[in-house]
């Protein structure tokens, strides 16, 4: 069971009970923030001899703050069988959510968009949403203390769920209307939203354009800083069109998916026997939330890495489940 090091996972498993430390990073921030606060305030001290008595208030705060980074470096992550729910506790003693195995669906594997994944638990009415994080952050795959999670907890945490209900609830609704495709002869084309795609790179290729000319709208004292500025408007102005008439193709008849570019660039095909599942990486720009992105994964003969095909970026969690309903439905026609 590799867990060691101060920022890993950490977790014991009883005879009824799994008890996950997820959070345990949190109390290097508290170290490191106590050293630097109480650093700063003996150099002020030192410095200004007088304030030692006015500090009281200042040192109070400080202290609070590390004091919380150290009560959430203590937050567990408790499955219980015995009571039917999963509970996330600060300290480990104080409550703060209580989730019934029957409303929970299973553990997901979430990358960042910036690299690097972590481990989630999902609600069944939110499969794809922000999700409940149960493990530390993980670089790269083959880390060993996300190897022995992935192995020793998930599968467990699995388990104690399928005991009150299973994690896959199969219906027998078959979807004949299709929201996010267009059939024609047999083959579903997925819809694009064109028109924002389309005004966004004529906008910017318009930019780049007039700013060639000799009445520009932006002023800059160098000709590197102009001629960057016009490279990236013109080159972000074609990805946004090309963007806008890149099609996605399943054809059930032949067992396959393409990616067509309009102009041949980044063409992909791949046949359904080769999928190896889905993966969602939910984008974030400045911490705001962008939406996530639907990625497939086919793994042909004779190939180590799995290649990726990335089908959409859908806002809504609700919207991501049914849009891979219906990929799921045409690929089992």
């Amino acid at each position: 069971m590799p867990q060691k090091g101060l920022t890993k996972t950490r977790w014991t498993i009883d005879d009824a009970r799994i008890t996950i430390y997820p959070y345990r990073v949190f109390f290097i921030f508290s170290i490191v923030l106590g050293v630097l606060f109480g650093g700063l305030l003996l150099l002020y001290i030192t410095v200004e001899r007088n304030a030692a008595n006015t500090m009281g208030s200042v040192a109070l705060l400080l202290a609070a703050i590390v004091i919380l980074f150290l009560a959430y470096s203590r937050t567990q992550i408790i499955f219980d069988r015995t009571t039917g729910s999963m509970q996330q506790k600060m300290l480990g003693l104080i409550p703060i959510r209580t989730i019934p195995f029957d409303r929970l669906h299973g553990v997901n594997t979430v990358t960042q968009q910036y690299g690097g994944f972590n481990f989630r638990i999902f609600p069944k009415n939110n499969k794809y949403g922000k999700g409940i994080i149960i493990s530390s952050g993980y670089g790269k795959e083959t880390d060993p203390n996300a190897i022995a999670f992935s192995q020793e907890v998930i599968p467990l945490i699995h388990e104690y769920i399928a005991q009150y209900t299973p994690l896959a609830e199969h219906t027998n609704n078959t979807i004949t209307a299709y929201k996010y495709f267009n059939e024609k002869a047999g083959v579903y084309i997925l819809k694009n939203q064109k028109a924002g795609t389309i005004i966004m790179g004529i906008a910017l290729l318009a930019l780049g354009i007039h700013e060639c000319t000799g009445t520009p709208w932006i002023k800059t004292d160098g000709t590197t800083g102009r001629i960057v500025f016009i490279v990236i408007s013109l080159g972000l102005g074609l990805i946004f069109l090309l963007a806008a008439f890149t099609r996605i193709l399943l054809n059930p008849a032949a067992r396959t998916i393409e990616r067509i570019s309009p102009i041949g660039i980044g063409n992909k095909k791949y046949a359904f026997e080769d999928f190896s599942g889905f993966r969602t990486v939910r984008k974030s720009y400045n911490m705001i939330y962008a939406g996530t992105e639907v990625q497939m994964f086919f793994t042909p003969p004779n190939t180590k890495q799995p290649a990726v095909v990335v089908v959409s970026t859908i806002r809504q969690s609700r919207k991501i489940e049914r849009f891979i309903e219906e990929i799921k439905s045409i690929m089992e026609k």
